[in-house]
């Protein structure tokens, strides 16, 4: 599922570092700092991956149109 909500986000990877934009469906997302630990994480396991760096954004602001159509699948929506 992840990969799913990642490629609708900004990466740029520059030599072995990953520069991720994300965003959340709200700034006061209760599941926030995990899933920034979550994506740093499973994002780093990647071979070839040197550092991780996630930014935050809520400009644009998020809604159900951002999600991919197979997240939106999986999720029933």
């Amino acid at each position: 599922m992840l990969w799913l909500w990642l490629r609708k986000s900004n990466i740029e990877i520059e030599g072995s570092k990953v520069k991720i934009l994300m965003t959340f469906t709200t700034p006061m997302c209760p599941y926030g700092p995990q899933l920034m630990d979550d994506v740093r994480r499973q994002v780093s396991a990647i071979e070839g991956v040197g550092e991780v760096a996630i930014d935050l954004t809520f400009s644009p602001v998020w809604s159900p149109e951002k999600m991919t159509e197979e997240a939106k699948i999986a999720l029933g929506i």
